[in-house]
């Protein structure tokens, strides 16, 4: 008999209960001592401390008391648990994605920037409904036409979090000529993702065929940044079908940050501008 799968701890609320535990350590104090103080379990304060239970903003005033936060960061993190005790607004979306897909969604909209490359499809917040429902029933077989609807409504709640945001998308233009859900549909994509193109602080560049090999041609990945509470950090998110990955090593870091450094750095010639990747989505959309 198989072992049940334990959902993901949600990254966000790990982000807090990692922050809680330098700070105690800071000081330094033992957990038996936070824990004396807070009239909890010592056990308690360990599943705090890891994500894997909610905190309440009560217990993060008296924990910052304890050891000597500022009140400009205290009030930060006492937001940040509000924020985090809440169930993931997302998860009414379970029934068309799982807990990964949600967790990272989260984590998604609660970074200060994020940069995207995708390998089989552009980056699902920027798609147009038309491709997402093609894309998901290929993906999906059974899915019903209400289930196609869910999931583009979750789409698009995504998109809608990342509104004043600087988002930055690099899409190789091999998965342009792929006809995903028939002529009109790819049509409707480049014309979509020109309107983006045009809007504020997000940006799109593509990769055109005739650049060749790269780095990052195999490598779907998100590079989330500046996730707080303070001090905030970037982490690099890859998912795959059967598994969704955090990276936040400096190593890791400095790695995916250059491959997608060579895919938009003028200097290195590999994707188009902006301007120029909104006019080849203008010849595509016209030849089809």
């Amino acid at each position: 008999m198989s072992k049940e799968v334990q959902p993901r701890t949600p990254f966000v609320r790990k982000r807090l209960g990692e922050r809680l535990r330098d700070l105690r350590d800071q000081v330094p104090m033992t957990s038996a001592a936070i824990a004396e103080r807070l009239g909890i379990k010592q056990g308690t304060v360990s599943k705090i401390e890891t994500g894997r239970q909610a905190i309440r903003p009560a217990y993060v005033e008296v924990m910052c008391q304890a050891y000597g936060v500022s009140e400009k960061e205290t009030r930060e993190l006492v937001q940040w648990a509000k924020e985090t005790g809440i169930a993931n607004p997302l998860e009414e979306y379970s029934d068309v994605a799982n807990a990964d897909t949600l967790d990272y969604a989260q984590v998604e909209g609660s970074c200060e920037e994020l940069w995207a490359h995708g390998t089989g499809q552009p980056f699902g917040p920027f798609q147009s409904p038309d491709f997402i429902r093609a894309i998901r029933k290929a993906a999906q077989p059974d899915s019903t036409p209400e289930d196609l609807d869910r999931y583009v409504e979750l789409r698009q709640v995504r998109f809608e979090n990342l509104k004043g945001k600087p988002v930055h998308v690099v899409i190789d233009e091999a998965m342009l000529h792929r006809t995903v859900g028939g002529s009109a549909t790819m049509k409707g994509l480049c014309r979509h993702l020109q309107g983006i193109i045009e809007m504020p602080l997000k940006k799109i560049q593509i990769v055109p065929l005739n650049a060749g090999a790269y780095a990052a041609q195999v490598a779907g990945f998100r590079i989330a940044l500046r996730i707080p509470p303070e001090p905030k950090v970037d982490l690099i998110h890859i998912e795959h079908e059967m598994v969704a990955l955090y990276l936040n090593s400096d190593d890791h870091l400095k790695r995916y940050k250059a491959m997608f450094d060579q895919m938009v750095n003028p200097a290195h010639g590999l994707a188009l501008s902006p301007e120029d990747s909104w006019n080849l989505l203008d010849r595509l959309a016209k030849n089809l």
